[in-house]
């Protein structure tokens, strides 16, 4: 089931995001993303034989729907029409030629690429009914928020060099980076690796923190999904033919070598606030708040 949402994901990325031709035609993309949506409302029946979009995602909600409750494969068909929507929202930025800032995008990339799809599929996977103390958690919340942030900012790190020649619209943390602070691309990638760091850690702070303290049932298991998600997420980044190769296939030209994984921590000890308004509450909840000053 994810194997299968990952090659929808990344197709309809392909031929209605980044590089396709709708990329900077949100109408056209919309009427393509209302067609799927009203297929997995009605999901009993299929409606167009044709739209193999619609019938791929409604083939993957009947699984869902064989593996979850009736709620949790109600919020899967919201999660994708969520995906849909910023994806048609970034769209309409690009026609317009609106480059986001800094506090935008960060929001926009945590829910573009199927990502709240994903995450969701991280809970049916494992069989899990969160309960809402664990539900309304604001330390678990931060840690979803968290574990889609750094996969995604991965993906604009690694991915960069070669959608700088394919598709440059202004849509990579680096490029927003550039924007915001006048930077080089050497500056901009450090920075953005920094702020990973700084995120990672944050993770495991606030891991620890749920972990060892009274918390829900299944508690462990979501969290250490999350934390595979993550891990997960990083290693494709850095492997992945899409990104390495500024064609996507082994023959084309090398656009990087992945860093690979360190075992010891780079940086403070402690993670440091970063100084983006949207993602700052962060750093606002949990036993260390106070610490960083709670507005």
């Amino acid at each position: 089931m994810g194997a299968d949402l990952a090659m929808i994901a990344f197709t309809w990325d392909d031929e209605f995001c980044d590089e396709g031709p709708t990329r900077d035609k949100p109408m056209e993309m919309a009427d393509s993303a209302f067609r799927t949506i009203r297929a997995l409302e009605c999901h009993d029946i299929i409606v167009d034989k044709n739209d193999r979009y619609a019938v791929a995602m409604r083939d993957i909600l009947q699984r869902v729907r064989q593996l979850s409750p009736d709620y949790l494969a109600n919020q899967w068909v919201d999660s994708v029409r969520h995906w849909f929507f910023i994806e048609i929202q970034k769209a309409s930025n690009v026609a317009r030629g609106i480059r986001p800032n800094l506090s935008d995008y960060v929001v926009t990339r945590m829910h573009t690429g199927a990502t709240p799809t994903f995450m969701l599929n991280t809970q049916i996977a494992n069989g899990l009914e969160l309960g809402p103390g664990l539900l309304f958690d604001r330390r678990v919340n931060a840690l979803m928020e968290l574990a889609r942030t750094v996969v995604n900012w991965s993906s604009d790190c690694y991915s960069y060099f070669k959608e700088a020649e394919r598709t440059a619209d202004g849509y990579n943390i680096i490029d927003v980076l550039m924007d915001t602070h006048n930077l080089s691309v050497e500056a901009a990638m450090a920075m953005a690796f920094n702020m990973q760091d700084r995120m990672l850690m944050r993770f495991v702070e606030l891991r620890d923190e749920v972990l060892n303290g009274p918390h829900d049932k299944g508690a462990e298991i979501y969290i250490d999904a999350l934390e595979e998600y993550t891990i997960g997420g990083i290693l494709w980044c850095q492997q992945t033919q899409r990104y390495r190769f500024i064609d996507g296939t082994t023959s084309g030209r090398l656009a990087y070598t992945a860093s690979g994984f360190t075992r010891q921590a780079r940086g403070n000890e402690l993670s440091e606030p970063i100084d983006i308004p949207t993602i700052a509450w962060w750093w606002q909840v949990g036993e260390r708040a106070d610490q960083y000053g709670r507005r």
